[in-house]
């Protein structure tokens, strides 16, 4: 096994504080469903970004336990992207929805659809360049399992957007600014690092430099996102509020 590429350990750093945020968020109020939502949803991106890492550690002949960390890694991503939008969705239009079967069973489908995707059809090949592996998808694979994540994404920052505009109070101002900013740089990270395969793939380009460049843009925007997050859930008066109270009625 090996880990020489530092973008894995920027994928493992990013990790690590997401799932602390987690737990932070979520030993808050265990009693707030939003407090729930939103610290389950760190906590998932956290594994994903964490298994994304450790992926990389194995060599072309640890092929079984590869596949299961990266599919790990994918499934948790998505995962993680529908519980931001939910927990996004529920603060501003309120939590009544989550017993709503017209607006939970279809995310609960797309959801599942999508970590079937990406557990079957993402695949991970060796790589004789590094003596390892790297992962591989045929463009219609990303849709799922990175397309559809980023609109989930996309879609939360528009209900954080507009329930920052419907509360007054300028500490609950900031901190919704910096889950925006924060989930703004997953969208960037993945962006960037979906882009990059596109590219690849269709046009039949590599290049180890600009990926590895990539990457680490990439790898710096997912690591720094959380650390915005507990930022916002902290600042000001957070230390003792929970999400729930952003809650727009």
């Amino acid at each position: 096994m090996y880990f020489s590429n530092p973008t894995n350990f920027a994928f493992l750093i990013g990790g690590i504080a997401a799932i602390i945020v987690s737990i932070l968020i979520f030993s808050k109020d265990i009693r707030a469903p939003l407090n729930i939502l939103f610290a389950s949803s760190q906590f998932f991106w956290g594994i994903s970004l964490l298994f994304n890492a450790l992926t990389f550690i194995f060599t072309s002949e640890d092929q079984i336990a590869v596949h299961y960390f990266r599919d790990i890694s994918t499934s948790s991503g998505c995962v993680g992207a529908f519980l931001v939008f939910i927990t996004a969705f529920t603060m501003y239009k309120g939590m009544h929805y989550l017993k709503k079967w017209y607006f939970i069973i279809p995310i609960i489908i797309v959801c599942i659809a999508d970590v079937f995707v990406g557990a079957i059809f993402d695949h991970v090949v060796s790589d004789p360049d590094v003596g390892g592996i790297k992962t591989t998808q045929k463009p219609w694979v990303m849709i799922f399992i990175y397309g559809i994540p980023v609109i989930m994404l996309i879609l939360a920052n528009i209900y954080f957007f507009l329930t920052k505009r419907e509360v007054d109070e300028t500490i609950v101002k900031k901190r919704i600014t910096l889950f925006v900013i924060g989930f703004s740089l997953v969208i960037f990270g993945v962006l960037i690092y979906a882009l990059y395969g596109i590219i690849e793939q269709v046009f039949d380009l590599s290049s180890s430099t600009v990926e590895f460049i990539l990457w680490i843009i990439a790898s710096l925007s997912w690591g720094s996102a959380p650390i915005l997050m507990l930022i916002g859930f902290y600042i000001g008066k957070a230390g003792k509020d929970s999400v729930e109270e952003i809650e727009i009625q």
